[in-house]
């Protein structure tokens, strides 16, 4: 199981990793049958390059990533929560799943991977 199912993402995940720019952190989980459902979180290890990404004036652009074709609203609850706990550290967020159409859920943005991959 990978972070992402797409081979363009998860060759460059790759890439990040080898070149010790991220991290892949497992999921941990007492119940053994639930480690493979959970999904790895990426880390940034180059700070300088975390930084480079954090606009002026230190705040965060949350972006959440769902591997699914479908998003449901227990998708959002990730920027939520983090917002809720950090209100003065973020601008907004986005969503990014693996379905066809951008759309517009609530607080969030939602964007298909496939339009974001198309328009570079």
């Amino acid at each position: 199981m990978g972070i992402c199912p797409q081979p363009a993402a998860r060759a460059w995940i790759d890439l990040l990793q080898a070149s010790f720019i991220v991290y892949l952190l497992t999921p941990w989980h007492a119940n053994t049958g639930k480690r493979p459902v959970k999904s790895p979180k990426l880390y940034f290890k180059d700070v300088g390059l975390a930084c480079w990404l954090l606009p002026a004036g230190g705040k965060l652009h949350a972006i959440e990533i769902k591997a699914g074709v479908a998003i449901h609203p227990y998708c959002l609850e990730g920027l939520k929560t983090f917002t809720s706990h950090h209100p003065q550290a973020i601008t907004g967020g986005n969503v990014i799943y693996g379905g066809f159409q951008s759309q517009h859920r609530s607080d969030w943005p939602v964007y298909s991977w496939q339009n974001l991959l198309f328009k570079a």
